[in-house]
């Protein structure tokens, strides 16, 4: 009876013993060949201090909270770059935006802005780019610098998650797209340790597979999509504009994906990119007729999105300045954004 006992067993543990193997087997195919979701989104989370030693170092408690969004200014990413800021001048451009329209990865002395600023000889260009910021942290940008009064041209730059905002957790930043539990980071058991958790999330498909099925049912998801509440915010503080000056004009600037579904390979062309968050913005601010709204990829329908790109997400090369410098300047010029003293 023993040996029948014993035989059983070796064919139980035989049994598993080959489950397992022929799960890691599997795990390690499917990691090779499959996105890990979870590791994915931890790898998406930003650290608020900058670590480039070449970058001003900020106390923590210079970040300000208003209605709980965290809010920084230029200082965390550099100093500004105001392009040409002289009260002197007959005009005024105020520039609105994040490190898209900045010059992320483009020295100063070739951006369009640049290029721009010199053939505007007549115009001061303020610049308001801060890295990051999203459009409730713009708005809150616009209200604090009260630079509105003597703007003659109110440019702002909307990038496609704009409606999110960030949330800071435990000393981080973290995107929209990041979710966490007690442990300020995703866990399938509490028992296991830090290490091998952090290792599984990272290498094991299957393990991040298990994570997902946790998170939907008691992981709290940081994202908070706030598209109606921005979008009012934002026609509120036009409206108030416009209002108070009759003659002034704003154009918003909407940005396209850089991704590789942005564009077909076989002609080189843009694919119409729809956003929630651009068409909403349309709707709501239609209305108006000093408001011009643009798309960026209108002036790059024959070039081919590689051509233009520092990276496959949202940020442009120098090619791309020195084109859109250009066609920025033709658009402003033909849709009579600013006055003829002003060039």
């Amino acid at each position: 009876m023993k040996n029948v006992i014993n035989k059983h067993l070796k064919k139980v543990f035989l049994g598993t013993s080959i489950f397992i193997i022929s799960l890691i087997i599997l795990d390690i195919i499917l990691s090779i060949f499959f996105d890990k979701d979870v590791n994915r989104l931890i790898e998406n989370k930003i650290e608020i201090v900058a670590k480039e030693k070449s970058r001003k170092s900020v106390d923590m408690e210079k970040v300000s909270f208003i209605n709980d969004i965290p809010y920084w200014d230029s200082e965390y990413r550099g100093p500004f770059l105001n392009y040409k800021y002289d009260k002197q001048l007959k005009c005024r451009i105020l520039w609105i935006w994040d490190s898209i329209m900045q010059w992320s990865w483009v020295w100063g002395n070739s951006t369009y802005l640049y290029n721009l600023s010199k053939k505007l000889d007549n115009t001061e260009i303020i610049n308001m780019a801060i890295p990051w910021f999203d459009l409730l942290q713009e708005i809150i940008k616009y209200n604090e610098e009260k630079l509105w009064d003597n703007t003659d041209l109110l440019i702002w730059h909307i990038w496609s998650d704009d409606d999110n905002i960030y949330k800071y957790i435990n000393w981080v930043l973290y995107d929209s797209e990041v979710v966490i539990n007690d442990y300020w980071e995703p866990i399938l058991f509490s028992y296991i340790p830090r290490n091998i958790n952090l290792y599984l999330i990272k290498n094991s498909y299957i393990y991040n597979k298990l994570l997902k099925i946790k998170i939907k049912n008691d992981v709290k998801k940081t994202s908070i999509s706030n598209i109606n509440y921005v979008i009012n915010k934002l026609d509120i503080i036009l409206k108030d504009y416009l209002s108070k000056w009759n003659n002034k004009k704003v154009l918003l600037i909407f940005s396209p994906s850089l991704d590789n579904n942005s564009y077909s390979e076989e002609f080189s062309t843009w694919i119409k990119w729809v956003n929630p968050l651009y068409t909403k913005i349309e709707n709501k601010l239609s209305q108006y007729n000093n408001i011009k709204m643009l798309y960026l990829d209108k002036f790059f329908k024959w070039i081919e999105v590689k051509e233009i790109r520092h990276d496959p997400v949202c940020h442009f090369n120098e090619k791309w300045h020195k084109i859109i410098s250009e066609k920025l300047y033709e658009y402003i010029k033909t849709n009579k954004l600013l006055d003829d003293k002003c060039y």
